[in-house]
Formats: C-alpha cells, sequence, structure tokens
C-alpha cells in the first residue's frame, strides 16, 4: 500500500525553514557543550606546567608523584607520560601561589 500526500509549496518551505532552524539551534547548542567540555578536560604536560609554574620538569614530576598535583599516566610505569587537568593546575596554583 502507497500514499501520497500532496502539500501546498509555501507549506513545504515553512516546515523547511523551521526544521532548519532547529538545526542550527542544536548544533549551536552542542558546539556550546563541546567547548565547555574541552576547556573543562585540557590536559597539560609535564612541559607546559613547568613553563606555567616556573619549575623545573623534574620537581613537576617530584609532586606529582608525591600526590601534591593530582595527574595521570599515558605512558608506561618504565616511562611515565604524565598529564594535568587544567582544574587540577588551577587548584594547586591557588593552594600554593605567593600570597
Amino acid at each position: 500500500m502507497q500514499v501520497t500526500i500532496t502539500l501546498p509549496p509555501d507549506l513545504i518551505s515553512t516546515l523547511v525553514e523551521t526544521i532548519t532552524s532547529e538545526i542550527r539551534r542544536e548544533l549551536a547548542a552542542a558546539s556550546a557543550t563541546t567547548a565547555k567540555t574541552k576547556a573543562a578536560t585540557a590536559l597539560l604536560t609535564v612541559d607546559e606546567l613547568a613553563s606555567r609554574l616556573k619549575l623545573h620538569e623534574k620537581t613537576v614530576v617530584r609532586y606529582i608523584r608525591s600526590g601534591r598535583i593530582n595527574a595521570s599516566n599515558h605512558g608506561t610505569l618504565a616511562r611515565p607520560a604524565y598529564r594535568v587537568a587544567e582544574a587540577d593546575y588551577e587548584a594547586f596554583y591557588k593552594a600554593n601561589r605567593a600570597r
């Protein structure tokens, strides 16, 4: 069974415009959410963190191993490649900045 529906051209154009505007709004909302997520989950390397804190890389690694800075290891146990979340960097900086 096949059903054919004929719609007036002005109704079709209105529907297309409505659907297009809804898609644009959803894409804008998704883009804003993605930008917030990327900013929240930005990961810093030991080198980047050391340059921001004006410390030596070995000092930063020592802080990570002692637990003063929260980090995740993206390497192996033999050759760690630590990454620090932007939020963890900010928390460490606020807690340890000179007043």
